[in-house]
């Protein structure tokens, strides 16, 4: 293997260990969403953890797929292979990353400030769009494409481990 092929396995098997990392960390979030029924509770007992947890996932679940410094992209069939239900899930989960989480972009939040009365007194009220992935079933959906993100990269990381295990420099650790 020439060192030009050699340097594209490794700097792919690279991109594939940080993804399989972000992956990992997006469902986790979900799991523990799902798991401890977070979206289950009042708005005012879970708003923070719930956005703090829903951000988090949308984050680690796209950084593998934006352009990223010193590291490749994922390889292209990370969303050839997905399903049109996943296609349009992924597709969403990019958008939100960049139109919400990332940015502030009013045609997704939408935006309707408006007054209303309070006690008496009139208040500025702050009306925006909610989104559905708060709820179970998008949260479960995103859980399986995480899982099914993360299961794709144990399978190149297999294949790139045995293209290079005889060229790496092995590093021996003390017992």
């Amino acid at each position: 293997m020439n060192n030009k092929i050699i340097k594209g396995k490794y700097d792919l098997l690279k991109c594939i260990l940080i993804s399989f990392q972000d992956f990992l960390r997006a469902s986790w979030n979900a799991s523990y969403i799902i798991d401890n029924k977070i979206h289950k509770l009042k708005p005012v007992d879970n708003s923070y953890l719930l956005l703090s947890l829903y951000e988090s996932m949308v984050i680690s679940y796209s950084r593998p797929f934006l352009n990223n410094k010193g590291i490749t992209n994922l390889p292209n069939s990370f969303t050839r292979e997905l399903n049109k239900e996943e296609r349009k899930l992924h597709n969403d989960i990019i958008t939100t990353r960049n139109k919400v989480v990332a940015h502030s972009d009013d045609e997704i939040i939408k935006m309707k400030p408006h007054f209303s009365y309070l006690n008496g007194v009139k208040i500025l009220i702050p009306l925006s769009s909610s989104f559905g992935a708060y709820k179970l079933e998008p949260t479960k959906k995103f859980l399986k494409l995480a899982q099914k993100q993360s299961d794709r990269c144990s399978q190149y990381r297999e294949e790139l481990e045995n293209d290079l295990r005889d060229i790496m420099p092995v590093d021996h650790i003390p017992e």
